[in-house]
């Protein structure tokens, strides 16, 4: 079997290494990818820095967010030809998975059901900003029961939803999607010189999630109505907790990261965890297949074709011979969240 380069870890919390790995061939509808870019997530980064994975699945390949070229058609696949420019998303720490489909190699394989062809005109480097933001986003939707985000058929709809951390990749796309759902009252938190940018997406109210005040502003913001839904599109210390004092009489919070843990809260919260593998790990989430496969990528594809708010990015290029130490690089500065609201994306 022919081989090729890829960036692995080789034991849990140890640095990446260049190895080199079999080249899969793909299965019954999947396609193999030769891989153009990666987008990075700090699910990746926890995992690298964490006792996460078992033992046995070292080496480990990271990247889920796959932008690229198909190389090769599995059995039954006929949406897609080899050439095509692909974004795909496939959990990099699936222990079902394994390594066949990690970002961070010369070749990684997809489900053709869950990937999306990128118009003409998107480069590797916006496409790989999408997948994973946009089914966290989604996967947030249905953890609220809210309505499905359409271009079509929207109705205007008075509620006031709160998302905490509008200037991140899931804040920014749950800002756009609950604007394309019909609401029309959409308060935000964001460092305050992303305010043009939030509000020419969405965002009716934008508020410095730094202010001292910020608990007291979003009470404010609300006129006196009552704030039932929001989404914590960040979860880092605290930021739930401020959520739970602007809502007075319960609701419920879609939380981005359901591992940090919430020290206290108003009574009557529900804490929902978003669980974004939902709609691609098929063989662990059975049970929403047909949703990711009939509805969530379909309805990712529309928006590609119509014009998607892709997420600023910043691009390291790993491509050369420095691609490893470049890496290290781009893992780092995730860790250090001194992105300014950009994306980390892998250029290979």
């Amino acid at each position: 079997m022919s081989q090729h380069l890829a960036f692995a870890q080789l034991v849990a919390q140890g640095p990446l290494s260049t190895i080199r790995v079999p080249t899969q061939k793909p299965g019954r509808g999947e396609i193999q990818i030769e891989m153009r870019a990666v987008g990075m997530n700090p699910g990746e980064r926890m995992f690298l820095d964490s006792t996460w994975l078992e033992a046995s699945r070292y080496p480990w390949i990271p990247g889920s967010d796959l932008a690229g070229v198909v190389s090769e058609i599995g059995d039954g696949v006929t949406k897609f030809k080899k050439g095509d420019r692909v974004v795909s998303m496939q959990m990099a720490a699936s222990k079902v998975l394994g390594n066949r489909v990690g970002g961070l190699q010369k070749y990684a394989i997809a489900f053709a059901s869950l990937t999306a062809l990128i118009p003409t005109g998107v480069s590797f480097e916006e496409a790989a900003t999408v997948s994973i933001t946009a089914t966290t986003s989604l996967a947030a939707f249905h953890a609220l029961s809210l309505p499905w985000p359409t271009n079509s058929g929207r109705r205007e709809l008075d509620e006031q939803v709160l998302v905490w951390g509008g200037g991140s990749g899931v804040g920014m796309t749950s800002i756009a999607f609950l604007r394309l759902a019909g609401y029309k009252n959409i308060i935000t938190t964001a460092a305050i010189k992303r305010e043009a940018e939030l509000k020419s997406i969405g965002a009716t109210v934008v508020i410095d999630h730094r202010d001292e005040t910020v608990v007291e502003k979003l009470t404010d913001a609300l006129h006196g109505n009552t704030l039932s839904k929001a989404i914590d599109a960040v979860t880092k210390e605290g930021t739930t907790e401020s959520i739970a004092q602007v809502m007075k009489n319960g609701g419920k919070i879609a939380r981005v990261s359901p591992l940090n843990p919430v020290t206290k809260g108003n009574e009557g919260i529900e804490m929902l965890g978003i669980d974004c593998t939902m709609f691609h790990d098929a063989r662990q989430h059975p049970e929403y297949r047909a949703l990711g496969e009939d509805v969530v990528w379909p309805f990712i594809q529309d928006l590609l074709d119509q014009g998607y708010p892709f997420q600023r990015q910043l691009v390291i290029d790993c491509s050369g011979p420095y691609g490893l130490k470049r890496i290290e690089e781009a893992f780092q500065i995730l860790r250090t969240e001194s992105t300014d609201g950009r994306k980390i994306i892998i250029k290979l």
